[in-house]
């Protein structure tokens, strides 16, 4: 193996790639979205490569346009209580997402918004829209139950 030859050597071992400079930007809009909401730097940065206006992530949903076009949002709070592998600090902060998102579901009971897609980054996607919010039928349900009614498997 390279790196018990490399360690031998007293090198230390390779444990990664860094790839740069493998292309440039033409230019080319190839935006999807007509805004971008978030406080990650790269998707900040490439909704602003690509032109599309881009802001910081608001505290409040309602303060998020959904007028006019299609709108990425990136939550990334749920991901860090993740990183910290807390189940109990995970289902705390899915409330606060609840909490957060109650302003989109109005929004989408009022038809307001048409859908609403959530990717919570584990090869999933949620699909909600004003007619899986009626479904009288089922009892009111938090965000941490969804999975069956909305899942849409994502290939």
């Amino acid at each position: 193996n390279l790196n018990f030859e490399r360690e031998s050597c007293g090198k230390l071992p390779i444990n990664g790639l860094w790839f740069s400079g493998g292309g440039r930007f033409n230019g080319n809009n190839g935006n999807i979205f007509d805004r971008v909401y978030s406080n990650e730097a790269l998707t900040r940065g490439l909704g602003l490569a690509t032109g599309t206006d881009t802001l910081a992530l608001p505290t409040d949903a309602a303060m998020i346009k959904t007028e006019g076009g299609s709108t990425l949002v990136t939550y990334d709070r749920i991901e860090r209580t993740v990183w910290r592998a807390d189940p109990y600090d995970w289902f705390d902060e899915l409330g606060w997402f609840e909490a957060w998102l109650a302003p989109m579901i109005d929004a989408l009971r009022q038809k307001k918004i048409r859908e609403l897609l959530i990717y919570p980054c584990n090869g999933a996607l949620f699909r909600l829209s004003s007619s899986t919010l009626r479904r009288f039928w089922r009892r009111r349900r938090g965000v941490d139950q969804w999975t069956e009614s909305s899942l849409i498997s994502a290939r």
